[in-house]
């Protein structure tokens, strides 16, 4: 449910109307409510925040999920140590290591590697992302979603950083949601890479 204002305020001894956009003003002066360009309505906005925090729709993530690396690791070390129990036991077995179980050996050491070096990704991913959060977050919170016409804006005078005008992304202006996730990424400095 939207919040609604009487519009009135006090000016000097009398009372005088005001727009509603300027008649719900939180304390850091930032308006709780913001008109659709598109629709010219209070009706149906609220703060992406908001939006996500009850519905959580995957376009009005403001991070990429990410996921740990731990589990790689762990698989890598177990592998590993599967490649090291297979030449033990040729050799304690049989006094040598025969050529299939060299080669067993072999391949479990390169699904190893491979795993350690999954798990370095991941984790230089998580680096990169947290890295980037502050900016990404600032753009992601500045962010006002209408229901009713199912896009994302920023009311008019709200300053981002580094928008891409070619995106539509500028203030006053709606796009889409796929569109806001590419701005708010790339405010992020995370937008271009695969992560997580």
């Amino acid at each position: 449910m939207p919040v609604r204002s009487t519009g009135i305020e006090m000016e000097g001894n009398r009372w005088k109307s005001v727009p509603p956009e300027r008649a719900i003003v939180d304390r850091s002066a930032q308006s709780l409510v913001a008109v659709c360009p598109r629709h010219k309505g209070l009706d149906h906005t609220r703060r992406v925040p908001v939006v996500y925090a009850q519905t959580a729709p995957p376009l009005l993530r403001p991070l990429p999920a990410l996921k740990s690396a731990d589990r790689l690791a762990w698989a890598g070390t177990l592998i590993g140590a599967a490649g090291a129990a297979l030449l033990w036991t040729g050799a304690a077995a049989r006094g040598g290591v025969s050529g299939a179980m060299l080669a067993a050996a072999g391949a479990c050491f390169a699904y190893a590697i491979a795993c350690y070096g999954w798990a370095g990704a991941r984790r230089a991913s998580i680096v990169r992302v947290r890295r980037g959060m502050p900016g990404a977050m600032a753009v992601w919170q500045a962010g006002w979603y209408c229901e009713r016409c199912d896009g994302v804006f920023f009311p008019p005078g709200t300053s981002l950083p580094a928008a891409d005008p070619a995106a539509g992304a500028g203030p006053g202006a709606l796009m889409t949601a796929g569109d806001f996730q590419r701005l708010v990424w790339a405010a992020g400095g995370y937008a271009a890479r695969n992560v997580g």
